[in-house]
Formats: C-alpha cells, sequence, structure tokens
C-alpha cells in the first residue's frame, strides 16, 4: 500500500500531537526539531567507496513517491 506524503509546519505538528493525544506525533516533531538544529557533519567518502555514488536524490524520490 502507498502512504501519502504529507507536509505541514513542525509547530502545527507539535499542536496536534498534544491536543489529540498522539504521543508518536508529539515525539516525532520534536525529533525533527532537534535534527533540524543539528549540523550534518557526516563524510560520505567511504560509504561511497563501499556501495558507489547514490543513484538518485532525495527530490526525485519524493517526486516518484508522489
Amino acid at each position: 500500500p502507498r502512504c501519502p506524503i504529507v507536509t505541514m509546519p513542525l509547530g502545527l505538528m507539535t499542536a496536534f500531537g498534544k491536543a489529540t493525544g498522539n504521543r508518536a506525533m508529539w515525539f516525532g516533531a520534536q525529533m525533527m526539531k532537534f535534527f533540524e538544529r543539528q549540523p550534518e557533519s557526516g563524510d560520505p567518502t567511504e560509504a561511497v567507496e563501499i556501495v558507489g555514488p547514490p543513484r538518485t536524490t532525495l527530490e526525485d524520490f519524493a517526486r516518484a513517491r508522489r
């Protein structure tokens, strides 16, 4: 089954999670807020050496899922 991709502001996701008692949604929003503030510090060199260069961009993946 296909899952729809939905976008919403993290503040709305947090509020909706609290208002509905959906702890998973609230926690997911908190995690997204945390990772949004973290710098990307990884170096893909080793992964590229092992599995090769990426063939799909994140944008291409998301576009194909619509």
